[in-house]
């Protein structure tokens, strides 16, 4: 059973990433955590343990970047965790919405064009904190 609660800093440190996430967790220092927390964002818990995190970091008032961390093991819960996202960006104020996903990831960008995300740049060239490229998509409403 998935339990849904208000994000944490603590949920980002207990999350046991899957494979193609563990490199966020190095750059999201403590004081990034707790300025993503002051924003709109939800916790999946499953047994009290955190097997999906996901936000919105306003950028503007009518503007907002999209971010996610998965665990591992949160397969077996795609379908409510993907009702559990598209609930979440309904509720948004903002206009467009925008996501960033490594150029190697193939099941970000599955999950972006899932959620109604168009993709605007194929390739942003060392954006990622850690020198990767990634692409760009938005949703604008």
């Amino acid at each position: 059973m998935i339990e849904w609660t208000r994000f944490t800093p603590e949920h980002a440190r207990r999350i046991q990433l899957q494979p193609a996430q563990v490199g966020a967790l190095r750059w999201m220092t403590p004081e990034i955590l707790e300025r993503v927390a002051q924003f709109p964002a939800q916790t999946a818990l499953r047994g009290g343990l955190p097997i999906a995190c996901f936000g919105a970091v306003e950028i503007r008032a009518e503007r907002a970047e999209i971010w996610a961390l998965l665990a591992f093991d949160s397969g077996r819960d795609f379908v409510r965790l993907y009702r559990g996202a598209q609930r979440f960006i309904a509720l948004l104020p903002h206009r467009r919405l925008e996501m960033t996903v490594d150029c190697e990831f193939a099941a970000g960008h599955r999950l972006a064009r899932m959620l109604g995300f168009e993709c605007e740049a194929e390739r942003m060239r060392a954006i990622h904190p850690e020198g990767g490229d990634m692409a760009l998509y938005a949703r604008v409403r």
